[in-house]
């Protein structure tokens, strides 16, 4: 009897315990997802409840933004709190060749004008830092940036790879005229840059002191002797070895070999 009293007593005097939600993490913003890419936690960061300003800026301003963030430069770690609250004002306020400089030692002429032409979609870390190398390097590359009407990733990237010894206005033009892309010319230069490692210094010379260059590339691949075969071969089924046994050979059978585009292709593709 005791004991049943306790029980009620207890049930009696002991607190219900109130159920406690737990509040949902707030959702996160698809359009500062969109405008800021990669940079996003950064963004919201260093804006959070004003967020709206970061928007609101021009593209050449955000694009700024994101290209001293990708700079690396401990000057623009937002991590932290302090940081972050140190930064907005710093952003906010600052003159553009400043804050561009202080990112990455200087601030290259045209540098403010390239990120006005970048669009409104973010780009990436890689790719600020090569527009900044290219315009650092100067030369025909940082001039036809400056004066591009649009500024794609592939010629920022085809221009930070190639050779100082390549850019020449024959060849950038070539570009700029869309009588060869991009890519095609990022190749070109990925190219060049191996011939320099893996031939004679006097091979890598002879191309850079060519009036065609693009030919010269082509010229030094196809006129080499071929890789060694994967199997020796035997006496009636003998491996070739060269272009010109190749191109004989397509003579004899009146093949598409015949053909020096051809020729050249099947070529390149054992250089």
């Amino acid at each position: 009897m005791h004991d049943q009293l306790a029980d009620a007593t207890a049930a009696v005097v002991a607190p219900k315990r109130r159920k406690v939600r737990k509040a949902a993490p707030p959702a996160s913003n698809s359009v500062v997802e969109l405008v800021a890419g990669p940079y996003v936690k950064a963004v919201n960061r260093i804006w959070g409840a004003k967020v709206g300003e970061y928007l609101s800026a021009p593209d050449a301003r955000r694009h700024l933004w994101h290209a001293c963030f990708a700079s690396g430069h401990p000057s623009f770690r937002w991590q932290t709190a302090a940081a972050a609250t140190r930064l907005y004002d710093r952003l906010t306020y600052a003159p553009g060749k400043e804050l561009a400089a202080q990112a990455y030692g200087d601030c290259p002429p045209g540098l403010l004008r390239c990120l006005g032409r970048l669009g409104a979609e973010p780009r990436s870390g890689y790719t600020y830092r090569a527009l900044v190398q290219v315009l650092q390097r100067g030369g025909p590359c940082a001039k036809a940036l400056v004066h591009a009407a649009e500024i794609p990733n592939e010629l920022i990237h085809a221009f930070a790879t190639l050779p100082a010894g390549m850019a020449s206005k024959r060849t950038i033009g070539l570009v700029m005229r869309g009588q060869l892309s991009a890519g095609d010319l990022a190749t070109f230069g990925w190219t060049v840059s191996r011939i320099r490692k893996i031939r004679d210094p006097e091979a890598y010379e002879n191309v850079l002191r060519s009036t065609d260059p693009m030919n010269a590339v082509v010229q030094l691949l196809t006129d080499g002797e071929f890789p060694p075969p994967p199997w020796p071969g035997t006496n009636l089924l003998r491996p070739i070895t060269s272009r010109a046994q190749l191109q004989r050979i397509g003579a004899e059978l009146r093949n598409c070999l015949e053909t020096p585009a051809w020729l050249t292709r099947s070529v390149l593709k054992l250089a």
